[in-house]
């Protein structure tokens, strides 16, 4: 069995790869790690790992690696595209009905399954925005459920204008909405800034 110290050593060079933009190894790596972890740990290396193979440009390994993450939270994505219409009309229905409307709560209080999952998501969406817009748009308003939820502002804000974004693209009619949504991310991510959240509303 490894050391945790070579565990944390071989995280940090994976990390690094990562910044470095070699995200072919880092995702190499980031897999390797994940095979002899567990539960949340092992999703998120599952996360990582997919998200530098798919910025590198392994579209196929980054969509299998991303499935078993996903099925590791039990939210596989459906195997039909008919499935993934309705999965996503269900979805879209659900949070007009909640609204967009966000509490802070102490992060003490937060559960960290439910960041994970914020996370996940959201990566689920990053990475396939290109390849394929309606498994990335599943997973974009999978992740603002989430985060509106989890009570976390950097990651509310961050999918509120993930959200807006989604809306803007759908043309000059959905503008006003896309700003709107714009000044609610702003207004969340007020409740506790974040130089990482704040370049996202920035982007």
């Amino acid at each position: 069995p490894q050391s945790p110290a070579y565990t944390v050593i071989r995280h940090d060079r994976a990390e690094a790869l990562a910044r470095a933009g070699r995200g072919r190894d880092a995702a190499e790596l980031f897999e390797n790690l994940a095979k002899t972890a567990t539960g949340r740990e092992r999703a998120e290396l599952l996360r990582r790992s997919a998200e530098q193979q798919l910025i590198g440009g392994l579209t196929r390994e980054g969509f299998k690696t991303l499935e078993i993450a996903l099925k590791a939270v039990d939210a596989p994505p459906p195997t039909r595209i008919v499935g993934m219409v309705a999965e996503i009309a269900r979805r879209r229905v659900a949070l007009r009905i909640r609204g967009y409307g966000f509490k802070a709560i102490d992060p003490l209080d937060i559960d960290p399954d439910a960041f994970a999952r914020v996370d996940l998501f959201s990566s689920a969406s990053i990475g396939t925005i290109l390849t394929d817009p309606l498994y990335a748009y599943l997973y974009s308003t999978r992740a603002l459920q989430e985060a509106l939820d989890a009570g976390d502002p950097p990651r509310a804000a961050a999918c509120l204008a993930a959200e807006a974004g989604m809306i803007a693209s759908k043309g000059p009619r959905h503008a006003d909405w896309a700003r709107e949504l714009m000044r609610r991310a702003r207004e969340v991510l007020s409740l506790q800034p974040t130089a990482s959240a704040a370049a996202t509303l920035e982007f």
